[in-house]
């Protein structure tokens, strides 16, 4: 009597057994299977007798369901900051490109970018700079970024990082350059703020070389006698 008792139990186990390696295999071939069970998983109660290769395997299951989860909730949540400052960096963009139509002198350019920037910004330090520091000249040099080398009429986006104070800077013309020098390395995120850099600089560009053709075109009238206005 004992002996078919063992015999029979013997049976049952090696179905167990067998059934706990026939999910092993379709959980490998279909890794998504325990997402759709969360719920499920809460509140997961094995019975008492169940053989601990399955309890092993339910557990890591359900630990690596857990990890999952977690990491996309994580991945979802860099997504959704991503995405609320890329609305921010294009609405603070749109703010200046609409400001710069107004600009109609190279002063009134330089006033314009650095309130933009003080202001959607509070940048601690901002400033325009008619000729490259020779320390920021001298960090590029040992550092270069986006270039190989920063010849002197040089047009480029370059980011400095956290070794400069997470600091952009801004070349815009040659012989003017726009130094965005903040403590706060999120203004500017490498992910998204490259191409909200080159929008800025592709406005100021284009404002800058709007003044200076029509400064070049009240010279020519000045020349020829004609009246003009300083706004």
């Amino acid at each position: 009597m004992r002996n078919a008792r063992l015999r029979r139990r013997r049976a049952v186990t090696a179905r167990v057994a067998l059934s706990a390696r026939a999910v092993k295999r379709y959980l490998a071939d279909h890794p998504t299977f325990f997402l759709r069970e969360v719920e499920w998983l809460a509140t997961l109660r094995l019975p008492d007798g169940t053989p601990a290769d399955v309890i092993s395997l339910v557990h890591r299951q359900a630990t690596r369901l857990r990890h999952e989860r977690d990491r996309l909730a994580a991945q979802l949540a860099e997504w959704e900051a991503i995405a609320r400052a890329n609305d921010r960096l294009a609405r603070q963009v749109v703010v200046l490109l609409v400001a710069l139509h107004s600009a109609l002198t190279p002063q009134a350019v330089r006033e314009t970018v650095l309130a933009w920037a003080t202001r959607e910004f509070a940048f601690p330090c901002v400033r325009w700079c008619e000729t490259l520091p020779r320390s920021l000249r001298r960090w590029l040099g040992l550092r270069p970024l986006r270039a190989a080398a920063l010849p002197p009429d040089a047009t480029l986006t370059a980011w400095l990082g956290d070794a400069y104070g997470s600091a952009a800077l801004l070349v815009i013309e040659e012989g003017h350059w726009l130094l965005f020098a903040h403590t706060a390395s999120d203004y500017f995120d490498e992910r998204n703020g490259v191409l909200f850099l080159e929008q800025v600089r592709a406005g100021i560009r284009a404002a800058w070389a709007r003044v200076q053709g029509a400064g070049r075109t009240e010279d020519a009238a000045r020349g020829a006698g004609g009246a003009t206005f300083d706004l």
